[in-house]
Order: C-alpha cells, then sequence, then structure tokens
C-alpha cells in the first residue's frame, strides 16, 4: 500500500525521466546524467503546466502517466523474456498451443 501512494505521489517525476531517456535513445545521442536530468526537469516543468489546464489537463496528464507506467511494465517483461532465453527472442504462439 506504501509504494503504491509513493508511485502516485511521484507520478509525473517518473513520467517525466521516461519521456527524457525515450527522446535520448532514438536520437543516438549520448546525454550525461545532468543532461538527462536537466531535460527531465524542463518536461516535469511542462507535464505540471499541462496539468493546470481545465477539465483536460489532468486527463491527458492521467494519459502520458498511464504509457510512462506501461512502457516500464513492458521493458522489464521483455528484458525477463529475453534473458530467460539465452538472448533468443521468445515466441509467443509455439506450435504446441496451435495443435
Amino acid at each position: 500500500m506504501f509504494s503504491y501512494v509513493v508511485l502516485l505521489a511521484l507520478a509525473t517525476v517518473i513520467t517525466s525521466f521516461v519521456a527524457a531517456n525515450w527522446i535520448n535513445n532514438p536520437s543516438n545521442t549520448d546525454w550525461s546524467f545532468w543532461q538527462v536530468v536537466f531535460a527531465a526537469l524542463g518536461i516535469f516543468a511542462l507535464l505540471k503546466i499541462v496539468s493546470l489546464t481545465p477539465s483536460m489537463g489532468w486527463v491527458g496528464l492521467a494519459l502520458l502517466i498511464c504509457m510512462a507506467f506501461g512502457a516500464m511494465v513492458l521493458s522489464i517483461n521483455c528484458r525477463r523474456k529475453h534473458t530467460a532465453n539465452n538472448g533468443e527472442r521468445p515466441f509467443l504462439i509455439t506450435k504446441e498451443v496451435i495443435s
């Protein structure tokens, strides 16, 4: 219960760090730790401004938070499957399931 409350309290902080890393990874730039922190700080400020928008701001923020937490869960889940199969990509449907 405590961890759930902490995650809700820090949801925008976590979302801003996920967004900063999401921006950094595909652009093939090697940002230092502090560059990622300052990018996350800017995204955090932007998210807080968006959340102040009446009636639609909190809906948009809730959607972004759900997307960020979903991306983290998928990343952890895929990493576990990838390391469990000795680096091979797991198949979702096996031949045993089909027959």
